[in-house]
């Protein structure tokens, strides 16, 4: 099953990075309290995270997700429109910071 934004976000984002999320997604980082926090270490080697539990994740950010805004909720959908814009500037990205990417 496919994830959705943020949930790819908080999939993959170190725990310093919670900023970049919601505050309510981002707290569940760091709340001893929260079940999903574990897989957010303060301290890791290197860039390594435990492997994150995908269905406890969805679990957590569902119990949060009336806290997010309008426009954070728009955002966070799977349509078409955000898909094309997000990968052609995903693409163009990649393109320039690729230092031996030859471009025809």
């Amino acid at each position: 099953m496919q994830l959705l934004p943020l949930e790819q976000l908080m999939s993959l984002l170190l725990p310093w990075s919670s900023t970049l999320v919601p505050l309510s997604w981002g707290n569940l980082m760091s709340d001893s309290n929260s079940t999903i926090a574990k897989f957010y270490p303060s301290m890791c080697k290197g860039s390594a995270l435990p492997f994150l539990d995908e269905d406890l994740m969805k679990d957590a950010v569902k119990a949060v997700y009336d806290q997010l805004t309008d426009e954070e909720k728009e955002r966070n959908t799977d349509t078409e429109k955000y898909r094309q814009v997000t990968n052609y500037l995903l693409l163009g990205n990649t393109i320039r910071a690729t230092p031996f990417c030859v471009v025809y």
